[in-house]
């Protein structure tokens, strides 16, 4: 068990909090990946002013990562990367992606069976 470090917070309430904030922590992480992901395979006609303005993007969600895991630490708990999460994400992305850039009609959709 967690021994929880803000005063005058119950153990249960803390737990709670902490549940909610590494589930915000794994949406963040994976939005700042998918923002970078995006400003590495930008293309078109208006390729710099969307590559340019993605960074600032990523530098933001960044800094909301670093402090929903801080908050996290505050509480006592440890902060936990959900890698494979995000790489099941970026591996059906690529597969979207792929069947997209093919213009095959039978695009598995986002839980990989085939219709």
């Amino acid at each position: 068990m967690v021994e929880y470090t803000v005063p005058g917070m119950k153990n249960d309430t803390a737990e709670r909090v902490t549940t909610l904030l590494q589930d915000r922590l794994n949406s963040l992480s994976d939005l700042a990946l998918t923002l970078k992901h995006v400003h590495w395979n930008v293309t078109g006609p208006n390729f710099i002013a969307v590559h340019t303005m993605l960074d600032p993007q990523v530098d933001a969600v960044r800094a909301m990562v670093d402090e929903t895991a801080e908050r996290i630490a505050t509480l006592g708990a440890s902060p936990v990367r959900q890698e494979a999460v995000r790489l099941d994400v970026r591996a059906r992305a690529a597969r979207a992606r792929t069947f997209a850039d093919r213009g095959d009609l039978r695009w598995p959709g986002p839980c990989g069976a085939l219709p």
